[in-house]
Parts: structure tokens; C-alpha cells; sequence
């Protein structure tokens, strides 16, 4: 055996995963009706923890970023990924507040988001 690699234990903050970190995570549900169940299964087993006040996105029930600022998280891994399938969260501080996040998160979480239909500018 050569060198011994060194292995860094990291705190991730202010992140986007690459579509390749994403792939490698586990499959826990092929659309947005899973982001909010893996959401709040994530909050009770204490994963979202240190990024409690802060926001968290899960593209089709994987999550896959967090940020202090939820409207620019959503605005670069609905870029990043595609729109489709992305909701963003704030994690709440305790259980409590775990069912008003979900009601108030952006994006796709128990159905689909309304979305403006295109209109064109031609005049009446």
C-alpha cells in the first residue's frame, strides 16, 4: 500500500450537490410527492439538524443543497436541476413547527405548483 489518504470529516453549508453526489445518494421516491415525507423523516432522524433556521432543498425526495436564503436556493438548483421536482424547506428549531414548513414550502411538495400559463402580448 502507497501513502495513507488522508479523509476530512466537513460540515457542508451553502451547498448545491453536482448531479453525480446527487446520483449517488440512495433513491427515496421518483417524484415531488416525496420531498415533503423525506423532509420531515430527515427532521426526525436529526439530519437536518445543524441546518436548523435555515432553508434545505430535496430534488424528488433527496436532499440536495441548503442555504440562509431560501429564494436564492431555490432560484439556483431550480437552474441547476430543472424546476421540476424541487421544493425548498425552512427547518423548523423542534417537531412543532415540522407540518407548517411543509405547508409553507416552495415548489413541489404535495402537488404540483400553480404556474401562469404563458399569455401573449397581443392587444384586445
Amino acid at each position: 500500500m502507497g501513502e495513507q489518504e488522508e479523509i476530512q470529516v466537513v460540515e457542508l453549508n451553502e451547498f448545491i450537490l453536482s448531479h453525480v453526489a446527487l446520483a449517488l445518494q440512495p433513491s427515496r421516491g421518483a417524484s415531488y410527492r416525496d420531498n415533503g415525507p423525506c423532509f420531515r423523516q430527515d427532521f426526525a432522524k436529526g439530519v437536518l439538524q445543524p441546518y436548523e433556521d435555515t432553508f434545505v432543498a430535496y430534488q424528488k425526495g433527496k436532499l440536495c443543497g441548503q442555504s440562509k436564503n431560501g429564494e436564492l436556493l431555490m432560484k439556483k438548483a431550480a437552474y441547476f436541476y430543472g424546476g421540476a421536482g424541487l421544493a425548498v424547506f425552512q427547518v423548523p428549531k423542534n417537531a412543532a413547527g415540522i407540518e407548517k414548513a411543509i405547508e409553507n414550502a416552495q415548489g413541489w411538495v404535495d402537488k404540483k405548483p400553480e404556474i401562469s400559463p404563458v399569455t401573449s402580448s397581443t392587444s384586445e
